[in-house]
């Protein structure tokens, strides 16, 4: 902890434990990640404090450039009454983006900070506080509120997004008070139906209810839907320039509509399109996982960029690798849809029917692969005493009503698939129950699962007749993909290309450990040699009766003068050594 502390001072930032009992005035971190947020400090105790890559606060965003922003604070000022009316904080545009309570500032603009400001610079979310001078009577607003203000303001810099936006919310309001009027004229007929309308009139008027109930879940879908989107956006443009400075520009990304189920009902999910253009595969990951991964890499590259000002190692588990964190995940590629009314006539698959076409999760939604699948009529619930003679014959529909039935559904496995998989499974819904095949692990295009299930019923009512005619059963591939090419260079401080994009300077560095090792190596090994050049000196005197010629070691050189001590003893030792042996 102390070490970190250490670090983080040296780009102008406090770790709130240390100095949440500050008086001075300061920013702190805002994220709806609740385990993030108020995490980090930025001090305004100087007259000038600038911001920037190069400043006396450095973030840890790529968003930020030099010369970014900076803030004034004006001298003490203390009145007859002992109350300080200076130390007044005045926010002063820059050559980067800033937004200040969701106005952007331009550069040279000036603006006097009060306590709960909200100030966003690139794209960190900051919340300015004054200790003792704050509205007691105000409470701080949350990391929520302020996101959905930078959000709104980013839009609001796009004039035609802006339109887009609010012409939605009028469609949404007047959607919702269409809905409103329609839904109290439904039930006020409803409830005159009850005293005075037949049961058609009555179940007529429970119809257009459940429709209109449908269409609310609806409308609040697309709402949340369109809320998704606004906070995906900026997370994937950053996220573009985390693997672009940790070299993984193979990786993009966009958003995508996800198809809807079975049923035909519902409103696509969003979803996020990670591709990669070197093996040419893509995954679609939920904005939750999503998310989750870029946290999770913002804070590799803050450890990497804190590893490097502070001239120590640093190497990325290789679980954070951008490759592997994100498509190491299982998702819906595909479905393969049937009709099942033929299973109301105790017929089994088709053959040529069993091989069904597997169609991609989101647009295109071409064909990806086959799926096999086949349904099998029993003759009881126990397949060990089936008899295929005693399957009935089934003319019409109704004739099944008030008997069993019973069928075994098989799922051999899949065929043809755009990727390798890891590990793949299938999912399907059958009478509002969830069933799930076991999760093979097979490193192949062709995952076989062997899946048999027998599914029962007792008593076939109106109802299920009018489920296997009407509804469609969707089989959902879900697979977490083989990584067929991993990256060969680590994410590291020994990594050059990293170093660079990330600001640094590229050098073989050593830990400090390995070089004092090596230095009493040296140190050991130089001891050895003067004892034989002694040795070596008598033994020529003695030989020749002359004093042997004086012995000069080379001189320092310059370019040890600036190394740090175990550096320079190593440099020191070496240079002897070739002298020695030369």
């Amino acid at each position: 902890m102390q070490r970190q502390k250490e670090e983080y001072e040296k780009r102008g930032i406090s770790l709130t434990f240390f100095e949440e009992k500050t008086t001075q005035p300061y920013l702190i971190n805002l994220d709806v990640d609740a385990y993030r947020s108020m995490r980090f400090m930025y001090l305004l105790s100087k007259p000038n404090t600038v911001v920037g890559t190069k400043g006396d606060i450095k973030p840890m965003s790529l968003s930020v450039v030099d010369q970014h922003c900076s803030f004034e604070k004006s001298p003490e000022d203390i009145g007859e009454d002992g109350v300080d009316k200076g130390g007044i904080v005045t926010l002063v545009g820059g050559a980067g983006e800033v937004l200040h309570n969701g106005k952007k500032i331009e550069k040279g603009t000036r603006v006097e900070l009060t306590g709960f400001d909200r100030v966003v610079i690139g794209n960190e979310l900051m919340l300015f506080r004054y200790p003792g001078r704050e509205d007691t009577t105000k409470e701080p607003p949350t990391a929520d509120d302020a996101a959905r203000e930078f959000q709104e303001a980013l839009q609001s810099q796009d004039k035609a997004a802006m339109q887009a936006l609010e012409a939605q919310k009028k469609q949404f309001e007047e959607e919702k008070a269409a809905w409103e009027k329609q839904k109290a004229e439904a039930e006020a007929a409803r409830s005159q139906a009850l005293t005075s309308a037949t049961p058609e009139e009555v179940a007529e008027q429970e119809k257009k209810l459940k429709e209109l109930e449908q269409q609310e879940k609806e409308r609040l879908a697309r709402q949340v839907n369109d809320q998704e989107l606004r906070d995906v956006l900026p997370k994937i443009n950053e996220l573009k320039q985390i693997v672009h400075v940790l070299n993984r520009d193979v990786l993009s990304f966009e958003t995508a509509l996800k198809g809807t189920g079975g049923d035909g009902q519902g409103i696509p999910q969003v979803k996020v399109k990670v591709h990669n253009s070197k093996t040419d595969e893509t995954i679609l990951l939920d904005v939750f996982e999503f998310v989750k991964a870029y946290s999770l890499l913002k804070d590799e590259v803050a450890f990497l960029k804190n590893a490097i000002a502070n001239n120590r190692e640093y190497t990325s588990p290789q679980g954070h690798d951008p490759i592997t964190l994100l498509f190491d995940n299982s998702f819906h590629v595909g479905s393969a849809t049937s009709f099942p009314e033929y299973l109301l006539y105790n017929l089994e698959t088709d053959p040529e029917e069993s091989r069904m076409n597997i169609k991609n999760a989101v647009p295109p939604f071409n064909t990806i692969g086959k799926l096999e699948v086949i349904w099998t009529p029993l003759s009881c619930e126990d397949e060990s005493q089936h008899n295929p003679d005693k399957i009935d014959d089934i003319d019409g529909p109704t004739d099944l009503i008030g008997k069993s039935w019973t069928y075994k559904l098989e799922i051999k496995g899949a065929t043809g698939l755009p990727m390798i998989t890891d590990l793949a499974y299938v999912q399907y819904e059958f009478l509002g129950e969830l069933f799930t095949t076991e999760s093979v692990e097979q490193n192949t295009r062709n995952p076989a699962f062997n899946y048999s299930h027998v599914h029962h019923v007792p008593c076939v009512t109106e109802e299920f007749v009018q489920y296997l005619q009407s509804h469609r059963l969707e089989f959902q591939l879900f697979i977490n993909p083989y990584i067929l090419d991993p990256p060969k260079d680590a994410i590291s401080t020994d990594n050059p290309i990293i170093v660079n994009l990330l600001g640094g300077t590229a050098q073989v560095k050593l830990p400090y450990e390995e070089l004092e090792s090596q230095v009493k190596s040296h140190q050991v090994e130089k001891q050895a040699l003067y004892e034989e050049v002694t040795f070596l000196r008598q033994a020529f005197k003695a030989a020749t009766g002359q004093d042997p010629p004086p012995f000069n070691p080379l001189p320092k050189s310059t370019e040890t003068e600036t190394l740090s001590t175990p550096r320079k003893q190593l440099a020191e030792a070496r240079s002897t050594d070739a002298l020695l042996n030369a």
